[in-house]
């Protein structure tokens, strides 16, 4: 994975100059004190002009071969979704419509979670497990979604592990007959089932 280096050797360059070469770093690093704002204001910065180039990046692949769906998958609390979005406006400057899908909404409900049903305890599901999530309709919804059609999305309540009704009504591109690009943001997000 040459890019996937490339992107770490940048990071420790990056982090390095910031004066951070190491995680112990980070906490001689005051909270609330200038260095600790420089170096939040810093990281934020080296996101946004990164999410610009991988938009002019996405919009030249898009004009020629209509980029129809990206992927971002990472662990738990990585920023996938927060980047997912950021990734949506950046598209949006490009002229390009995108619209976030949050696969993590296609848990199953308690009810139907393999690992709940043997001892009916909630501590048993494993949501980073791929057996956690509906995998057929997360499906149903990615073809439905690429082909121009509506979908209803379920929500899901991580407190009560059952989905909220009704749901959220989505489609891609802005309703004029315009292909969007659908990004695909969870833990499960590049998980070949």
């Amino acid at each position: 994975q040459p890019a996937l280096s490339q992107a770490v050797g940048e990071l420790k360059k990056w982090s390095a100059a910031a004066g951070i070469v190491c995680t112990s770093d980070l906490c001689h690093v005051e909270e609330h004190d200038s260095k600790q704002a420089l170096l939040v204001h810093a990281a934020e910065a080296r996101l946004e002009s990164k999410l610009g180039q991988l938009a002019t990046a996405i919009a030249a692949r898009h004009a020629q071969h209509k980029v129809r769906v990206v992927c971002i998958a990472g662990p738990t609390a990585s920023g996938k979704t927060t980047f997912s979005h950021k990734l949506a406006l950046a598209l949006r400057a490009e002229g390009i419509s995108a619209t976030p899908l949050t696969v993590d909404h296609y848990y199953l409900p308690l009810d139907r979670q393999p690992k709940y049903q043997a001892r009916q305890s909630r501590a048993d599901v494993d949501y980073d497990s791929i057996e956690s999530m509906d995998v057929e309709l997360v499906q149903q919804h990615i073809m439905a979604l690429t082909q121009g059609q509506s979908v209803t999305t379920p929500i899901y309540n991580m407190k009560t592990g059952y989905r909220d009704e009704p749901g959220k009504e989505m489609a891609l591109g802005s309703g004029s007959g315009e292909e969007g690009v659908l990004i695909i943001e969870g833990i499960h997000a590049l998980n070949p089932h």
